[in-house]
């Protein structure tokens, strides 16, 4: 709430902020009215703020010794300015009705000097005009708050909103098998229940059956799809598998003990095979036949050529083949192309290759 404004005779030159001895707050307001000093005190806290107010000739400040030169309020006020801004003021209140505000001087002889301010009583229009105020002021801050709680409100509904939506995909059977999959094989083409359990499966039944881990050596949309980095990443590991996906969406793989070296030539190994996942079948290699090709211009190649799958640099933009049923070096093909669905040439769109680890 504003201090009661001053008469049209008044001239304010100065306000101040000061603190009185009960730690209440006061404006201090400093002025003229009619060539004599006018100091006005109005509470700057609480409920129906007080007023004090004194109005002091320029006689009656002379009596004190220390403004006995002075002869005229602008002079005084020069005087008094400065020591309120230096912090010499107090402000003390001494009964119920008045307040003492006193301007400790700088000499010695002449320590202080007191101005007596009285409370103004307010009428009884100007007190109702105040509580309506300080009601008008309430509502107003009331309604900001309610504003205030009403965006908390909507904000926790979005919150639990949100919550309730994670807990029910946190809680989807399928989300969680995927997210076990993941913590045992991050893989973008072994992604789902059945192919993860279908090559877990046929790892155990034909290579060891122990607990799995599975080691990341090379990813072609991560790496690059180039031969020259496939070997840099892959040679010399054994117990590889490696996963294929075309873009046709087409998932098979093959698995070889002895690995790459890119040395060149065929390499027997008898304990090798391929799988469909889009199958679920499984495809040995005949014995002391070529398993896989190891030639440092192809990648992760199963049989010689047009054997099982054929890749060669830049893999993904290669057109690969599969194999006739009278050239595969592996057993169990029953048709022609029979990995790719009947198609001979297809073009993939993803190769991990992971080494196998046994706890």
């Amino acid at each position: 709430m504003e201090a009661p404004k001053p008469t049209t005779q008044d001239k304010i030159i100065k306000r101040y902020s000061l603190t009185s001895d009960k730690l209440k707050k006061y404006q201090i307001s400093f002025g003229e009215r009619d060539n004599n000093l006018y100091i006005q005190a109005q509470e700057e806290e609480g409920f129906l703020k007080h007023m004090y107010e004194g109005l002091f000739s320029l006689e009656k400040i002379k009596e004190n010794k220390f403004f006995n030169i002075y002869n005229s309020i602008n002079e005084i006020f020069e005087e008094l300015f400065p020591l309120i801004e230096t912090n010499k003021a107090e402000l003390k209140e001494e009964g119920s009705t008045y307040i003492n505000l006193i301007i400790n001087l700088p000499l010695k002889k002449v320590k202080e000097i007191s101005f007596i301010l009285n409370q103004v009583e307010k009428s009884d229009k100007s007190k109702i005009n105040e509580l309506y105020q300080i009601v008008s002021d309430l509502q107003k801050e009331n309604s900001e708050i309610k504003k205030i709680n009403q965006n908390l409100i909507n904000k926790i509904k979005e919150l639990e909103k949100r919550m309730d939506i994670f807990e029910k995909k946190f809680n989807d059977p399928k989300l969680i098998e995927n997210i076990k999959i993941k913590e045992k094989l991050n893989s973008d083409i072994i992604n789902s229940k059945d192919n993860f359990e279908f090559v877990e499966k046929i790892i155990k039944e034909n290579v060891m059956n122990k607990n799995i881990r599975y080691t990341l050596l090379y990813k072609a949309t991560r790496d690059g799809d180039d031969s020259k980095v496939f070997h840099q990443k892959c040679d010399n590991n054994h117990q590889i598998i490696v996963f294929f996906k075309t873009t046709k969406g087409f998932i098979f793989g093959g698995y070889t003990e002895k690995g790459y070296t890119g040395n060149g030539g065929n390499i027997i190994d008898n304990n090798a095979f391929f799988f469909s996942c889009d199958k679920k079948k499984v495809y040995k290699v005949k014995q002391n036949k070529t398993a896989i090709y190891d030639g440092l211009s192809y990648g992760p190649t199963f049989g010689y050529c047009t054997t099982i799958i054929c890749v060669l640099n830049n893999f993904l933009s290669y057109k690969c083949c599969t194999t006739t049923v009278s050239s595969s070096t592996f057993d169990g093909l029953n048709t022609d192309y029979e990995i790719t669905n009947g198609e001979e040439y297809f073009y993939l769109q993803e190769i991990e290759v992971y080494k196998i680890l046994f706890d």
